[in-house]
């Protein structure tokens, strides 16, 4: 998918959009911004009170205090970054991947550099955000996706995982940590309820990986357990 294209698919969601090519330095430090994080808490909490009518986390000891690891969530909506980040009650800070069209406005470009969110490509391999991942996970840093990919606005159940979360696990060799966004089931809520678990860490021996190679059954697999068990998590709620 072009450029052009994306701006055509986005344009009426993302005014200002640049089509431009972008330039993201991926040379950059990983740096730990646990600091930026904790004094961004009072706003993130003006915004998820605004935008939820109610909010609580669950499994917060689940998430490791120090080391690299991979935390893979379900997508249901905008503020689902806000929703990980403020359930975890400040423990440790995230490197998002998110999707490479947001970096083409400017005001967008701006909030995911400050929180340490970086472009992908969805399109096509994209080897530069790849290598910025190992990096990111080598220096103990949480890298934090959304396997689906795009938004779930029903707020079912969580299906269709793409296998990003899976190759990054197999390529870093990472661990990787599940979590489950519940909404409100009905998406016409206006201020719908959250509940966002932990859960406990899949390590990558049980991924099952075979070493040095690259098999698409194995991949598979991995995914398909990394989303059983987000399903295992959402389950746990009704709301």
């Amino acid at each position: 998918m072009s450029v052009q294209e994306r701006q055509a698919l986005e344009g009426s969601r993302l005014p200002f959009f640049d089509p431009d090519p972008i330039t993201y330095d991926w040379d950059r430090p990983i740096r730990d911004i646990s600091l930026r994080y904790k004094l961004s808490y009072p706003l993130a909490t003006v915004l998820i009170h605004a935008y939820f009518r109610s909010f609580t986390s669950y499994g917060v000891d689940n998430i490791p205090e120090t080391g690299g690891f991979i935390l893979a969530a379900n997508h249901v909506s905008t503020y689902d970054p806000i929703s990980v980040y403020y359930g975890m009650r400040g423990k440790r800070s995230m490197y998002i991947m998110a999707k490479e069209e947001f970096f083409h406005t400017f005001y967008t470009r701006w909030i995911f550099n400050h929180y340490h969110a970086f472009p992908v490509n969805r399109d096509h391999p994209d080897q530069e955000s790849l290598r910025f991942s190992r990096r990111v996970i080598d220096e103990g840093q949480v890298l934090t996706l959304f396997p689906q990919g795009t938004r779930d606005l029903t707020h079912g159940k969580p299906s269709d995982f793409k296998p990003g979360a899976a190759l990054l696990a197999r390529e870093c060799r990472a661990d990787v940590l599940p979590v489950s966004i519940h909404l409100t089931e009905d998406a016409s809520v206006k201020r719908p309820r959250c509940i966002v678990r932990y859960g406990e860490i899949i390590p990558y021996e049980e991924l099952g990986f075979t070493e040095g190679k690259r098999r698409s059954k194995e991949l598979r697999g991995a995914a398909q357990l990394i989303e059983d068990q987000v399903v295992s998590l959402w389950e746990n709620d009704q709301i």
